[in-house]
């Protein structure tokens, strides 16, 4: 253990002293943290989502999920969910 001379203490205390503190005060948007289920037709094969940005997704039809760059890509700024050429989705598709 070591110990620090007084000079010693307010070298540290003048460094914190200069450091920036940022606070947020408030209880957020309980929507952050939820999950939405929602039903959508690939129009086009395209799915635009009805908000954004978005965290994560996943597109299954019945049993089967779909594999995000392999069937489906996602813009997580604008909620636009396209398909991949290749994919195993088809267009006109109702998934969830």
């Amino acid at each position: 253990m070591s110990i620090l001379t007084q000079s010693g203490r307010a070298a540290i205390a003048a460094s914190i002293k200069e450091q920036s503190l940022h606070l947020a005060w408030g209880s957020g948007d309980s929507s952050w943290e939820s999950n939405h289920k929602v039903e959508k037709v690939f129009v086009k094969g395209e799915i635009k989502l009805d908000h954004c940005p978005i965290k994560d997704v996943k597109v299954f039809k019945g049993s089967t999920v779909y594999k995000p760059s392999i069937d489906y890509t996602v813009d997580s700024n604008t909620g636009m969910i396209k398909l991949v050429e290749k994919g195993s989705i088809t267009v006109e598709s109702t998934v969830t």
